[in-house]
């Protein structure tokens, strides 16, 4: 048995690098062919085709022992995915600096705030009356679109700064500040979605609402002390920094933890984020260590994360919602594009920099592949009770998977294409 999963295990993976590869050779993002490979062996493609007429019965036990996604890897696909959220999340808070958030100064916290909210208010519309969720539903539904992907914008600006002019460069931060708080500030308010989604019968809405507040202060607080704690205990330990990244890792881990226990409000993501910036601010040579590490942890983090989210997705809903769906996506953008222009309105950034910005704005790939089935995932469990239940748990699912499909590729294609005549850049091959 182990010795099948094992298999399983290779066969998935190396079909995810072979088709992650194949997409880069077409400079589209890998992460576009790992999501397909998921999709290709996960369980809809398993059941289609184990279901055909025609194929021997040995053929059928082959194919879905070693093929196929096997059950075992598919029931911790949602804590796999979880364990890849927290460590993008270290990351990001690894790479914000006080200092940089003070030289972009307020563009960026508007960056922060403003097309995330706007995107989610146009969705969250849109989902209620094209697409009949309840208006609980539609904001789950919002905050899973409404985050920019780090996974694509992170090493397009990161490019950007080392071959750009100063100009561009401040275009570059700008832009690597505001999109890592934006996904924080999308996960901080899905997860409040999910604490009404799950309030008991006799919880108030009341009730419901304040815990965001405090939610969102304890996860601050908590992700500080973590941090803190943290930094102080191994600020002398000559450990490989391997080690560190461990102990760094299974200590977001239990903050995680804490928050899904539910003994008090605790917006536990944004906590893990907190310790990643209290950890630089503190320590800076053990920041960049951690980030070291962490860079070479997430290329499997990735691997996992993509494969299992579409290992999952049902491609039967989007035959009914597809249309519809891609109307949603599509003017959910439109509200993004005008919260950026909105947020740099006033500022120093010229009218080119500023349609950069919209465009490094739209691509979607890290925070809907992480959460875009936790609905479901809860839905099932009976974590949470929504009006529509698991229907809707699916449509979620698979409309976060379309927005990868489309907007990942879409917007790494006009970032390397648009950098050169919007900001002046000369970007090298990759």
């Amino acid at each position: 048995m182990h010795g099948t999963l094992l298999v399983n295990l290779a066969v998935v993976f190396l079909l995810a690098i072979a088709l992650a590869k194949l997409f880069e050779r077409f400079r589209l993002p890998s992460l576009v062919g790992m999501l397909l490979a998921g999709v290709a062996l996960g369980q809809f493609a398993k059941s289609t085709v184990l279901d055909m007429a025609g194929i021997s019965a040995s053929v059928k036990e082959f194919l879905g022992d070693y093929i196929f996604i096997s059950g075992d890897l598919l029931a911790v696909s949602g804590e796999l995915r979880t364990a890849a959220l927290l460590v993008i999340l270290l990351r990001a808070g690894l790479g914000i600096d006080r200092g940089t958030l003070n030289r972009v100064g307020i563009p960026a916290a508007k960056l922060a705030c403003i097309p995330c909210l706007l995107e989610a208010g146009v969705v969250a519309s849109l989902a209620v009356c094209w697409l009949g969720f309840s208006w609980l539903e539609g904001g789950l539904l919002a905050f899973v679109l409404a985050a920019v992907s780090p996974a694509v914008v992170v090493p397009a600006m990161l490019d950007i700064r080392e071959s750009a002019s100063p100009r561009a460069k401040d275009v570059s931060t700008l832009i690597l500040a505001g999109a890592s708080v934006d996904d924080v500030v999308a996960i901080t308010l899905f997860s409040c979605c999910l604490g009404f989604a799950g309030a008991t019968e006799g919880a108030s809405l009341a009730g419901a609402a304040a815990s965001i507040p405090i939610s969102i202060l304890t996860g601050i607080v908590l992700g500080g002390l973590c941090g803190f704690a943290y930094e102080r205990i191994v600020r002398s330990s000559q450990s490989h920094p391997a080690r560190l990244t461990l102990k760094f890792i299974l200590v977001a881990i239990f903050l995680h933890h804490l928050g899904e226990l539910k003994w008090f409000p605790l917006a536990s993501l944004l906590g893990v984020m907190t310790m990643g910036f209290v950890v630089f601010e503190k320590n800076e040579a053990l920041a960049h260590k951690l980030a070291t590490t962490l860079k070479g942890v997430w290329v499997f983090a990735e691997l996992v994360l993509f494969v299992m989210i579409g290992a999952v997705v049902d491609l039967s809903v989007l035959g009914g919602i597809g249309p519809v769906a891609l109307g949603v996506i599509a003017l959910g953008l439109v509200g993004r594009s005008a919260g950026v222009w909105m947020s740099l309105a006033g500022s120093r950034f010229t009218p080119r920099e500023k349609l950069f910005a919209v465009i490094a704005y739209w691509p979607k790939a890290t925070v809907q592949a992480a959460i875009g089935g936790v609905v479901l995932l809860q839905v099932t469990a009976g974590t949470i009770s929504i009006p529509h239940g698991r229907a809707v748990g699916e449509e979620i699912l698979a409309i976060a998977v379309l927005s990868i499909v489309i907007t990942a590729p879409l917007g790494a294609i006009l970032i390397k294409t648009m950098s050169p005549r919007l900001l002046g850049t000369e970007q090298k091959d990759t």
